[in-house]
């Protein structure tokens, strides 16, 4: 049987070749509602009816290279509250907007071909909130864990939350495990949800019982965040500073900090900010 999550992040033609061969007979639709058209047209859907394959196309933008393109991107998302604040909405509602604007960054990057992000969605500090605040939080967070597998396994997401678990609500956390033990056939992006989570604690639980004579990799391998490290964090919402988010792991990333509030982030904004980590030069120390 042909298992059409191999289809996944190939090109146009190699889809189709790759259908005739089976005799499969298909339709294409193309994802065309972007500014600027790219070059490479890419599968990022599969959808089965009965015996006819409908493959969704998405093309890159023709200003961002390849070859100067982040494998691991990093969101810090700030301004949930304050965007409330000035819709003159309850807090949940701002949360709620950071939901739908988060998934809407997941569908972007497998259009552009991204291979790992990590948002930043709940602080260890943030447990210090008032319990209204922290409830409602946490039920934005009941319902896209309930409901991300359906959505994002047929796309080939792998969704994984890291943090301190062990502080959730039972509900949340039963959720969250169903999530983290299930993985799509095909992965072609890697979601980390940090959750609970705080960079100065990751370091110290990775240093808890480490040999001294152990090697920089086996330290590694004890952080909750597996490489890629990121290459470009991003914070949205004004502020300039990291917020005791993945400390080690972003030693050499680069940064970007954006005015925009976290519901307000757009997939244009992406492509913008896109490009202009395309004209960076990255030295990591050297020259």
């Amino acid at each position: 049987m042909f298992n059409f999550s191999t289809l996944l992040g190939k090109t146009e033609e190699e889809a189709i070749s790759s259908l005739k061969r089976e005799g499969i007979v298909y339709i294409l639709k193309y994802n065309n509602d972007r500014k600027t058209v790219g070059d490479t047209p890419i599968v990022t859907r599969v959808k089965i009816e009965g015996d006819v394959a409908e493959l969704t196309i998405s093309l890159f933008l023709t200003d961002i290279t390849r070859k100067n393109f982040p494998k691991h991107l990093a969101f810090i998302m700030d301004g949930n509250r304050r965007w409330a604040v000035n819709q003159n909405v309850e807090k949940i509602c701002g949360h709620e907007k950071g939901r739908e604007a988060m998934e809407n960054v997941i569908q972007h990057s497998l259009d552009l071909g991204v291979k790992k992000i990590t948002f930043f969605a709940f602080s260890s500090e943030n447990f210090k909130r008032d319990e209204k605040e922290k409830n409602d939080i946490f039920t934005v967070f009941n319902f896209f864990f309930s409901t991300c597998l359906e959505k994002y396994l047929p796309l080939g997401v792998s969704i994984n939350v890291i943090g301190d678990l062990s502080r959730l609500p039972k509900k949340l956390l039963s959720l969250i495990k169903k999530v983290n033990e299930t993985y799509p056939d095909y992965t072609r992006i890697q979601v980390d949800i940090a959750i609970s989570y705080g960079g100065q604690s990751d370091i110290l639980q990775a240093a808890k019982g480490f040999p001294e004579n152990g090697s920089e990799e086996e330290f590694i391998a004890r952080l909750k965040s597996s490489q890629p490290f990121p290459d470009l964090v991003v914070r949205t919402g004004g502020e300039r500073r990291i917020s005791n988010f993945m400390l080690y792991q972003i030693a050499y990333s680069e940064l970007y900090f954006s005015d925009t509030l976290w519901p307000d982030f757009s997939k244009e904004e992406l492509d913008n900010i896109l490009l202009d980590y395309n004209n960076r030069e990255r030295r990591f120390g050297g020259k």
